[in-house]
């Protein structure tokens, strides 16, 4: 599941976001997008929780079968978005999960940034994702002068669409290791012992 890009039209965050889920997608994974400028999340709040709305049982359902993440979002004022954190905290009703939250699934980072900057955002998505209990890619990809790297619906600067696809197999590549060590082992004992 990736979930990211801003609530602007052509996001540069969205755009990596689907070169990543695109390579996850090439090595065989099924994936869904989530880009935030196409859902109506309301604010997370701990009472709107006990009885969220459709799209977001809809969101949850999906993260649940969800083995792998990528997610991306643009820096704002040094941080996430408000519109990525918000879908990181509608993922609380997943505390009463067993096991819970993100526990034994991979996710992959992904910031954009209008300037030189954008590790915070790396950094804040990595603090969320220990709090999820999820398995963090050691791989990020920090996309630094996006509006001056991705232009009108394109690319271009080739080794940063050579990062974000090697950001995707790195997820895949854990995801397929995390699966095999979740898969029931069976083991054979000789007779007589």
């Amino acid at each position: 599941m990736a979930i990211g890009g801003s609530l602007r039209e052509n996001s540069a965050s969205l755009a990596a976001l689907q070169v990543a889920a695109a390579e996850c997608a090439r090595l065989g994974a099924d994936v869904t997008v989530l880009d935030l400028n196409t859902v109506n999340f309301p604010m997370f709040s701990l009472a709107g929780e006990k009885n969220p709305p459709e799209e977001i049982k809809q969101y949850l359902t999906l993260a649940r079968n969800a083995d792998a993440f990528i997610w991306a979002s643009p820096m704002y004022n040094g941080s996430m978005s408000g519109a990525f954190k918000n879908a990181l905290d509608w993922l609380h009703p997943m505390k009463e999960d067993d096991p819970p939250f993100l526990s034994n699934k991979v996710i992959g980072f992904i910031a954009t940034a209008a300037g030189v900057l954008g590790l915070q955002v790396i950094n804040t998505m990595d603090f969320a994702a220990r709090s999820l209990r999820g398995i963090i890619v050691p791989l990020s990809v920090v996309v630094t002068k996006a509006p001056e790297v991705y232009v009108e619906g394109r690319w271009l600067n080739e080794e940063v669409v050579k990062q974000l696809r090697a950001l995707g197999q790195e997820v895949f590549r854990l995801a397929q290791v995390t699966e095999q060590a979740r898969a029931p082992r069976t083991q054979t004992v000789a007779a007589g012992v």
